[in-house]
């Protein structure tokens, strides 16, 4: 049969050279096509000619439905992949009921199962499932296998953005609403990879943020990138000086972006106020305090004052957990600010991570 055109995009993801989109047609019918990501031609081995519509009323109940704007999909290496979403129960608006999964094989067939947890939404973290509900979560491997416990994080409204990163560690974003709209707060925690709270991460695991324009991620969400080297990852959201309530005058939106450091950074200097010789030459001592070499291919230190750079200097290989003295030329003009003790802003980075400190100068 001819399957209808999809008019409201479900979930993509992509793997290598193949691509899987989900999209919702007219009726109860999901539309699921697989396609290269090189040539853009669609997989004929998949379904009908790269085509495959799955109903969202599903066998097991036939008063229980996918809620397919929740829906997530993740894709492996091999060409499966696995659908997951919310379901209720379509004859009480709102009932929610337990997820429901569907594997997929490379050639389209289906299998589908129930996972005892009623969620909202549920949302990628880059290597598998969060299924959320309010301030509760249930992490997923990438096949829809659930990961226990179950857990409910304290004091938060909603969980909107999920990520993994490779020490199987999870961070999260969302929104704590308050009843004053200018006191909404972005959220951001850390769990361990068994599911706790991680106590390393702020205090208790939890931190609050807020910014000029009262709240981030309230209505649009909040989205993580990659944890980068040194725990840094950038948070993506909206804010606006609206309400809570949509019939309010929510008044305009702006995008939002922030970068947070999650871990200690790999690199670091060792001392806030440095020397400079009356031939304009200072030494700062750096450090790379990761455990192996290989985050610190090279430090480059680069020295400015007044949104101009006074000097750069570069220390290949810094020994791990050690010291390093790395002498930079200021010049003249560091020479001067010495003289009146003014101060600098000194960038370190290596291997991808970055930090940033003033350094008050002195004459030696």
């Amino acid at each position: 049969m001819d399957l209808p055109f999809p008019t409201s995009p479900v979930a993509t993801r992509a793997v290598d050279d193949q691509a899987v989109y989900a999209g919702a047609a007219a009726g109860s019918l999901l539309v699921v096509a697989a396609f290269s990501t090189v040539s853009g031609r669609p997989h004929r081995s998949f379904g009908q000619d790269g085509l495959l519509g799955v109903s969202t009323r599903l066998a097991a109940s036939p008063f229980s439905a996918l809620w397919p704007s929740g829906s997530q999909l993740t894709l492996a290496r091999d060409g499966r992949f696995t659908l997951l979403g919310p379901a209720v129960d379509t004859r009480i608006t709102g009932e929610r009921q337990p997820l429901r999964l569907v594997r997929f094989t490379k050639a389209g067939t289906t299998t589908t199962a129930t996972v005892p947890f009623r969620a909202a939404s549920v949302l990628h973290d880059g290597a598998g499932f969060v299924a959320v509900d309010g301030p509760r979560l249930l992490r997923l491997k990438d096949d829809g296998t659930p990961q226990p416990p179950a857990v409910t994080l304290p004091g938060v409204t909603s969980i909107s953005a999920a990520r993994r990163a490779a020490d199987g560690s999870l961070l999260l974003a969302g929104l704590v609403q308050r009843s004053q709209p200018r006191r909404n707060r972005l959220f951001v925690a850390r769990l361990t990879p068994a599911g706790a709270l991680d106590r390393r991460f702020w205090s208790g695991g939890l931190r609050l943020l807020s910014f000029p324009r009262a709240q981030i991620g309230q209505r649009l969400g909040a989205l993580l990138g990659p944890v980068g080297p040194g725990g840094l990852v950038t948070a993506v959201g909206t804010s606006g000086d609206g309400g809570n309530d949509i019939r309010e005058d929510l008044g305009p939106t702006y995008l939002a972006a922030l970068r947070l450091r999650t871990a200690a950074p790999t690199v670091g200097l060792r001392s806030t106020v440095a020397r400079v010789d009356p031939r304009g030459r200072s030494t700062l001592v750096v450090r790379c305090r990761a455990a192996t070499a290989a985050a610190c291919p090279t430090a480059t230190i680069i020295v400015r004052h007044g949104g101009r750079r006074l000097g750069r200097a570069v220390a290949v290989a810094p020994p791990p957990r050690q010291d390093v003295r790395v002498p930079v030329a200021l010049g003249p003009t560091g020479r001067r600010i010495a003289g009146r003790r003014g101060r600098v802003v000194v960038e370190v980075s290596a291997g991808g991570d970055a930090v940033r400190a003033e350094v008050t100068l002195r004459r030696r």
